[in-house]
């Protein structure tokens, strides 16, 4: 097992070769791991994917490619139930616009 593989299991929540398509391709390979404590900024220019992936991690849109994990276990949420237990675990905040 390598140190990626290591760093998803021991995550809190982890995607990985996440990938979105509409028409055209708007997310491509996106991995990242979080653990507890951990904070994540998406940060980008206008179109970027930032909503499409919070879209996804959310489980408003499912990937058309890649896996989700939440505590090491594969994770795609089902029901509009479970998206709001996962965000309220996770937190959000609204931190404003630098622009």
């Amino acid at each position: 097992m390598d140190s990626t593989d290591h760093d998803a299991l021991s995550a809190v929540l982890s995607v990985s070769g996440i990938g979105k398509t509409y028409a055209e391709p708007v997310l491509a390979d996106v991995s990242q791991s979080l653990r507890a404590g951990e904070v994540l900024a998406l940060t980008g220019e206008n179109g970027a994917g930032k909503s499409t992936l919070s879209k996804i991690i959310g489980g408003l849109v499912g990937p058309t490619t890649g896996t989700m994990r939440l505590g090491g276990t594969a994770y795609a949420p089902a029901s509009r139930t479970g998206t709001e237990t996962l965000l309220h675990a996770t937190g959000t905040h609204e931190a404003g616009s630098l622009s």
